[in-house]
């Protein structure tokens, strides 16, 4: 979450990059702790966790209807997997934030994945249900969606740039006209 502005990942990166020119060997120590700390507080998140009813008939529909998907995340691998272990059934990329250089909204994350998949920005939707997402797939050039599945709302959404929300992935679905019996 957001703490004077900053997200814990990047506040941590910036606090590092602050310490590395005086001490490099506490900034790598730091960097070090403040990963354990992370990576620890979600796997105990992930174990309470559950994945949206939703996400596993949805991927599956728009997996067989053709569509590449890819799941972007500022997540530990790990810790989502505990969540959604099968999730290489459903998206043959995946790129948690230990895969990439610079995770979402660096642009750097959503490019990888375009990039394994073949695919131009213009052709793709960077769906997801934080302003972040939306930020980053407009800073990519692709078009976006917000879905109100996490804690963000519709207007929060849409204010962020989204070029449409609907109130969930399942939503998706239906929206694009696939059959119920995909799902």
């Amino acid at each position: 979450e957001a703490l004077d502005g900053r997200y814990i990942l990047e506040g941590a990166a910036a606090a590092a990059a602050r310490l590395v020119h005086t001490d490099p060997d506490r900034a790598a120590k730091f960097e070090a702790e403040v990963r354990l700390v992370i990576e620890t507080i979600e796997m105990e998140a992930a174990a309470r966790g559950r994945l949206f009813p939703d996400t596993r008939p949805t991927l599956a529909a728009l997996g067989a209807a053709g569509y590449r998907l890819a799941v972007i995340t500022r997540n530990f691998g790990p810790a989502v997997r505990v969540v959604f272990p099968d999730i290489d059934r459903y998206c043959p990329v995946f790129l948690p934030r230990e895969a990439v250089a610079g995770v979402k909204p660096d642009p750097v994350h959503l490019r990888t994945a375009l990039e394994q998949m073949g695919l131009e920005p213009h052709e793709a939707l960077m769906v997801g249900d934080h302003p972040i997402d939306i930020q980053t797939g407009r800073a990519v050039g692709t078009a976006t969606l917000g879905v109100t599945s996490g804690r963000i709302g519709r207007d929060e959404l849409a204010a962020s740039g989204a070029d449409a929300v609907l109130p969930g992935i399942g939503a998706l679905v239906q929206s694009w006209g696939l059959s119920e019996d995909q799902l």
